[in-house]
């Protein structure tokens, strides 16, 4: 599962506990968010601390709801080298993306749930989390 700012959406939340009563192995993957000159300037010190933060939001909130997950932090280039060199490591049976609805999300205006779609041999779940439904204790 990959995840920005939208991991602590209550629809994304919701469809972790589907996946987690189903018996799903659930493995998060935060991605480092910079700049392209931070990421050319190896200068993504605070973008590493914000993709932390989200994480350890999220592990929390799945060690609270008994969700059994485990996550880390991706890699600081764009998503889909993050997802990819995941499923390089690891393998999947799926990949649940989670964004904004469309004119809120970058990763929509990239295209990379079709580019995932597209690339990939395994399905692809896309979540829209509404802004508004972003959990309180959520790391902004």
């Amino acid at each position: 599962m990959v995840a920005n700012r939208t991991l602590h959406g209550d629809e994304l939340r919701a469809e972790l506990r589907r996946r987690a009563v189903a018996g799903a192995e659930l493995h998060i993957v935060a991605p480092i968010l910079c700049s392209r000159a931070h990421y050319i300037a190896s200068d993504v010190d605070s973008e590493l601390d914000e993709a932390r933060d989200r994480l350890s939001t999220a592990l929390a909130w799945a060690d609270e709801e008994r969700v059994a997950v485990t996550g880390k932090v991706g890699d600081a280039n764009a998503a889909l080298g993050a997802i990819e060199d995941e499923l390089r490591q690891y393998g999947a049976d799926e990949v649940i993306i989670s964004t904004y609805p469309l004119g809120k999300s970058n990763w929509l205006e990239t295209g990379i749930v079709e580019r995932l779609r597209d690339e990939l041999d395994i399905p692809v779940t896309h979540v829209v989390v509404q802004p508004d439904h972003v959990a309180q204790t959520a790391v902004q």
